[in-house]
């Protein structure tokens, strides 16, 4: 159900409004607002793009302050079928909407578009209708085309193109669309009609409709295309709707017009052309005609031409604007024939108008007559008692002043009245007698100060009544709508001085097929429902006013309102809501918890304070999952008499202590894991070799002497020389062995067995036999490598490219530097050259600075190579022997 209410109070107001979407998220956009498909809301919302979206093609999408179309339209979400974007960009680039393939609706305002490149629109294979508006001036914008713009578009029905010249666009820029029905090229600054006639493509077979107005055509004349080309006559004969409305149309060529034979509707504007020149264009037959003046001063046909025109191109609906016609008769209107069924004429002055020309045909049944200063309509008195078969008829915004009684008892089929915008102040007694089918009455914007009983009482068919705009300080009588029991629509004007409103006794019980009640009233007034019925169908219920009270909750009809104002109590099915404010508001927190169906909360022309009382609004929608927040990105707030954005402007204001240590912390916390990330990956292996070096530092500054000798109490000679046994017991090992696994054959069968069998006996540590079981490897090299007199490493290609070789060469390289008793003994077991060797700059710098062994091929020169290893190995460097110091 769409039940709209509205109440006004002092400087704020508030509209609450049915069904946006099923499933909503709280989401604040910066640029883009997604909503979900319903009539009223698409109605009300979209006054930001003037955009027209098409109904049945939601979920909808509006974006504003576009800059970027690659990265500005992120927020739309991408199932998305109706677009419209007001954006700033200069270009179109590829697949710029690639990413809303269920796109069927585009509507794209940009006044700096300057190029539209190939494949723009690619990825768009559901769009029926678009719509690219580049300026609103009337010369045309030269924005480059390239071809192939519109590839791949096989589904586009309706296309649009306003604002830019197609002087230069290329030929077979509208090969691709095959399946267009409506083409419409606006303000292209063409002068001849053929420029835009042969951008026409043979393919496109199902075009009926083509709109070419707001150009600079003069005259109307088939001088064909360029080099010599015809108009495309075949696609042209099947134009149904063609309108060259907006031309400063002259002067129209015989047989110019002649490829056109059965146009259901023809726009022309002209200036200063005689209406016999369009007989003579050869154009075949014309339902529907429009002829307006090009300028503001007023064209002057003559009645018997327009008949003419009439009779000879069969017209049934003629519409004139700005047109002063003479000899507005019955007697010239016979000659328009019985053809003619729909007449609209706007102009300055009709007040000489006989009031009986009706009579001379008797077969309208449409009339509109708007701004022609008309002061009396007795239709009905002019006809001399006729009855006129009337359906509609339309006085909009001229001079009358009263409604006298029985004024339209002669049209008894009439189902539309529009009295709107004239002076009427009062309805004489049985005034609207006599049309039992009206079924809508238009009285808005008049004089109207009293409603009377009997006022309505001959309209029992009526469904729409529109009295806003009238100021009822008279009075309202009871029962003044109790014959309207299919009343669907009513908008009362504003009730002044009436400071207690029944609304059942209005109608004496309640129209169940209501759908839609604004009442305007004064301030002061208290508003009672009463005893009604609930409504059958969706309603809409708008109150405004400065004060409205009512404690008439306990009715049938308050649980089924949908759009309010400021009034939440008992609004449990209330699914839209619409604020207004016109003075800076706070909204309290909680405020929309009673709303328990809330969808969608809508943000029209509101001034916040910029007050942090506000910013529990901005936590909420970010975080309600079933509400989604509209235009919340627009708003603006009051800080110290200026206007600034409300997003931007309470997020600098009210940004918590708690808000910004979470900022710190998780920033922190990424940049830590971050450095710590990249420290593994590229500093792993220097930061281990980096804490071996400070701990030889720390044990070369300190001693592990002076550390023993503190720890004891009293240190004596005794305990020193002990200490000194037992630190010398701690180097286990004569050599540690540094090889690959690829290498340990070598090891096991070669070198182990002639040092640790020969003399002197050499003690060997090998990481497969003497590592400590359970400990970590990184702790079992290091501490294997300080327990042992020299390191060994054995060198191969497979050793330069094992990790942990690698490590165990850095901590020996360590200890090397550190402590110069240690010594590094570098053994080639096959022959790496400089080359391969410099990619391992500290092993490359050892093996030129030190002395190392070559493993010899020659089974001869082996028991040298394994003398001098056992003796490089055995050697003691003379600093390793030392006398104990002398007991203090």
């Amino acid at each position: 159900m769409t039940f709209v209410f509205w109440v006004w109070r002092p400087g704020v107001s508030v509209l609450l409004l049915l069904c946006v979407c099923d499933g909503a998220e709280g989401v604040i956009r910066r640029h883009c607002d997604c909503y979900e498909e319903d009539m009223y809301v698409q109605k009300d919302l979209g006054g930001f793009i003037q955009c027209s979206l098409k109904p049945g093609l939601g979920p909808y999408a509006e974006c504003t302050e576009i800059t970027d179309l690659r990265t500005g339209l992120e927020e739309v979400f991408p199932d998305v079928r109706s677009l419209c974007i007001l954006h700033s960009s200069s270009s179109l680039p590829a697949d710029s909407f690639s990413h809303i393939p269920l796109l069927e609706h585009l509507y794209l305002d940009g006044s700096h578009l300057a190029k539209v490149t190939s494949g723009a629109f690619a990825g768009l294979p559901k769009l029926r209708f678009l719509h690219i508006l580049v300026s609103s001036s009337w010369g045309g914008v030269n924005v480059t085309l390239e071809p192939g713009v519109f590839q791949g578009l096989s589904s586009l029905e309706e296309l649009t193109l306003a604002g830019m010249s197609l002087a230069l666009a290329p030929p077979a820029l509208l090969d691709p669309l095959v399946r267009v029905r409506s083409l419409r090229v606006d303000r292209a600054g063409a002068r001849d009609l053929g420029e835009l006639f042969c951008l026409l493509s043979p393919g496109m077979e199902k075009l009926e409709t083509l709109e070419l107005p707001g150009s600079m055509v003069s005259s109307i004349q088939n001088g064909g295309c360029s080099g010599s080309n015809p108009w495309p006559t075949v696609l042209l004969s099947r134009i149904r709707i063609l309108d060259l409305s907006g031309n400063p149309v002259r002067r129209v060529e015989p047989k110019s017009l002649s490829v056109f034979q059965n146009l259901s509707s023809l726009s022309l504007s002209v200036v200063d052309v005689w209406v016999g020149q369009l007989w003579g264009s050869g154009m075949g037959r014309v339902n529907k005609l429009y002829l307006s003046s090009y300028t503001l001063r007023q064209f002057t046909p003559s009645l018997s031409d327009l008949c003419t025109l009439v009779v000879k191109h069969g017209v049934e609906s003629l519409n004139l604007h700005l047109a002063l016609i003479t000899a507005f008769t019955a007697e010239v209107m016979k000659r328009c024939g019985p053809g003619l069924r729909q007449l609209s004429v706007t102009s300055e002055d009709l007040s000489g108008m006989d009031l009986g020309f009706w009579t001379g045909t008797g077969q309208i049944q449409g009339l509109m007559m708007v701004l022609t200063k008309l002061t009396n309509a007795s239709f009905c008195s002019a006809g001399g008692g006729r009855v006129w078969n009337l359906t509609s008829l339309i006085l909009h915004e001229n001079h009358l002043t009263e409604i006298t009684t029985d004024q339209f008892s002669c049209m008894p089929l009439l189902e539309r009245l529009d009295l709107s915008g004239n002076h009427i102040s009062s309805l004489a007694h049985r005034a609207l007698q006599g049309m039992p089918l009206l079924r809508v009455l238009d009285l808005t914007h008049n004089k109207i100060s009293m409603l009377g009983a009997d006022d309505f009482e001959g309209l029992p068919a009526l469904e729409v009544l529109l009295l806003e705009g009238n100021k009822i300080s008279g009075g309202i009588a009871h029962g003044v709508f109790r014959r309207q029991h299919r009343l669907q629509d009513l908008s009362l004007g504003e009730i002044d001085i009436i400071y207690q409103l029944y609304l059942n006794m209005l109608f004496l019980g309640f129209p169940t097929k209501l759908q839609h009640l604004l009442i305007d009233t004064g301030p002061g007034t208290y508003l009672t429902v009463g005893h009604v019925p609930a409504p059958e169908f969706p309603m809409v219920l708008e109150l405004r006013g400065k004060m409205i009270q009512s404690s008439d909750c306990e009715n049938k009809m308050f649980p089924m309102v949908r759009e309010l104002k400021s009034m939440f109590t008992d609004l449990v099915s209330l699914r839209v809501l619409r604020l207004y404010s016109e003075s800076p508001l706070i909204l309290l927190e909680g405020v929309f918890i009673p709303l328990l169906s809330l969808s969608t909360l809508v943000f029209d022309q509101v001034d916040f304070r910029c007050d942090c009382s506000n910013g529990w609004l901005l936590d909420w929608a970010d975080n309600s999952r079933k509400t989604q927040v509209v235009l919340l990105q627009r708003q603006q707030c009051i800080w110290h008499y200026q206007r600034l954005n409300f997003l931007s402007t309470m997020e600098r204001l009210c940004q918590t202590e708690d808000d910004f240590l979470s900022y710190v912390s998780t920033t922190a916390t990424v940049c830590t894991l971050l450095c710590l990330a990249l420290g593994y990956r590229f500093l792993r292996w220097p930061c281990v070799v980096l804490f071996f070096r400070l701990r030889g530092w720390v044990e070369r500054r300190v001693g592990r002497r002076w550390w023993r000798r503190n720890r004891r109490m009293g240190g004596q000679w005794e305990e020193l020389i002990e200490g000194e046994e037992k630190e010398e017991e701690e180097v286990r090992y004569d050599a540690f062995v540094s090889f690959s696994s690829g290498d340990e054959a070598w090891v096991l069968g070669e070198m182990a067995p002639m040092l640790e069998e020969g003399e002197p006996r050499l003690r060997l540590c090998l990481h497969h036999r003497d590592f400590e079981v359970g400990k970590g490897i990184v702790d079992n090299i290091a501490e294997n490598i300080y327990c042992s007199r020299r390191t060994v490493c054995v060198l191969t290609r497979r050793y330069l490219r094992s990790d942990w070789c690698g490590l165990e060469m850095r901590v020996a390289t360590h200890r090397l530097l550190s402590e110069h008793s240690h010594r590094l003994i570098l053994i080639f077991l096959e022959h790496i050259s400089p080359f391969e060797l410099s990619a391992f700059h500290r092993l490359a710098k050892l093996a030129r600075t030190r002395t190392y062994l070559d493993w010899p091929q020659d089974e001869d020169e082996r028991v040298t190579f394994w003398e001098r290893l056992r003796r490089n190995i055995a050697e003691r460097d003379a600093d390793e022997l030392h006398d104990p110091p002398e007991a203090s």
